[in-house]
């Protein structure tokens, strides 16, 4: 495993394209690491080709997990200039600590999105071990609560969003109750819901970062 070395690692959220805060953090940072919680924006070959144009200063690396939002065959680890486009299910080393790097979630909005990857839900196929840190798009309702109402705005025209939804649950507890089980995770950070919201579940931090919010790991 990759021994990362980074002054800080910043923990920054979806950002669906917008490179505002992305390029504000990457000139005021530096030898630092920005981990994207997915949502980049990276949904066709256009959007990744742009990647070329990120300015390379300051000694910065980004990596980038895969969100909903963002066409799952690019996230291979591949690296285009700074980016480094996470596979699920990574994990890597930075500072000494393990993090572990999952992405995927439904789009609530699948119906009336331009951009719809079958292939978009999280998944999972090992529980690893020594974690330290974990970094997911999203995370199961007894983290991030439930709101029907907003579900129900986008159900009329997908009846089956309920249903797939309470599904993909049922996989992201069953992941964290596994992890946390088998591992003393101190800071899980995830995206997806457009919110600020921290808790704190035994030993272990949760926090959910709104679109364009940036949290230092210490």
């Amino acid at each position: 495993m990759e021994n990362l070395e980074a002054e800080n690692v910043v923990i920054l959220g979806d950002i669906h394209g917008s490179w505002g805060k992305l390029i504000s953090l990457n000139d005021t940072i530096q030898n630092s690491i920005i981990i994207q919680v997915g949502d980049h924006g990276l949904v066709d070959e256009r959007m990744l080709n742009k990647l070329n144009n990120f300015s390379q200063k300051n000694g910065n690396r980004i990596l980038v997990i895969r969100g909903n939002h963002d066409d799952p065959r690019f996230f291979d680890n591949r690296t285009i200039n700074l980016h480094t486009l996470v596979k699920d299910e990574s994990v890597l080393k930075i500072n000494g600590k393990n993090y572990l790097l999952n992405g995927g979630a439904i789009s609530i909005d699948r119906d009336s999105s331009s951009y719809y990857f079958i292939d978009e839900p999280f998944r999972f196929q090992n529980i690893p071990y020594d974690i330290d840190i974990v970094i997911t798009h999203t995370l199961d309702y007894a983290i991030t609560g439930k709101n029907s109402e907003f579900v129900k705005y986008f159900r009329p025209g997908d009846y089956c969003l309920e249903d797939d939804l309470l599904d993909e649950n049922r996989v992201l507890e069953d992941y964290r109750t596994r992890l946390l089980e088998e591992n003393k995770i101190k800071n899980w950070y995830y995206g997806h819901h457009h919110m600020s919201r921290t808790i704190y579940l035994g030993d272990t931090n949760f926090t959910c970062l709104n679109i364009d919010e940036a949290k230092e790991v210490w």
